[in-house]
């Protein structure tokens, strides 16, 4: 659990969802994102299960979710009587690169807190390494850490596969990172590892 106390708010992460985290962090070709629920619970928030993981389109340095998808996903909420309004977790990998928010998903959360006025939002790698992103009534706290526990077993990969190879299609280039470029030869900004 983290105290966030410039906002005297407290946040508690799943550690399963953070192992999905990791796991489809780890199986994805490229880059991957996926919607979760947050309980907010006067100045306390739970980020838990269930993770969406909808169609996507992703590369090695991007990921643009299917909104057909996320209409659907809204809707099914409705059908079922959920509160669609839960659906305040917003992750996404960034492969071998460093966990941090780019301009791009700065973007992402400035659009998608323009309706939520409570949205946590999360960056993970390969290496297990996370930032993660609150904006709770118009104050942003972010904060770094590393996912405990042993890098995802196979059998934790070998889960998340189907669901991967399901709602995922990985594009041959990205506008950023065209797929040529390996990760372990190269860092976020582009410059040669070795």
């Amino acid at each position: 659990m983290h105290k966030l106390q410039d906002i005297n708010l407290s946040v508690h992460i799943n550690p399963q969802l953070l192992r999905q985290l990791w796991a489809y962090t780890t199986a994805a070709p490229g880059e991957i994102s996926g919607i979760g629920e947050v309980d907010v619970h006067e100045h306390h928030l739970t980020i838990q299960q269930p993770l969406h993981i909808l169609r996507q389109e992703c590369s090695m340095g991007s990921t643009e979710l299917d909104l057909d998808a996320l209409a659907d996903l809204i809707t099914d909420y409705h059908e079922h009587g959920k509160n669609h309004e839960a659906l305040r977790f917003w992750f996404h990998s960034h492969g071998e690169f460093g966990a941090f928010f780019s301009s791009t998903d700065d973007a992402t959360i400035k659009q998608l807190t323009a309706t939520l006025p409570v949205l946590v939002a999360g960056v993970v790698n390969v290496a297990g390494e996370a930032s993660w992103r609150i904006i709770y009534h118009g104050i942003s706290v972010d904060w770094s850490d590393r996912i405990p526990g042993p890098k995802p077993s196979a059998a934790e990969i070998d889960a998340v596969r189907p669901i991967i190879a399901e709602r995922v299609t990985t594009s041959r280039f990205s506008w950023y990172w065209p797929e040529t470029l390996h990760a372990k030869r190269w860092d976020y900004r582009g410059h040669r590892r070795w």
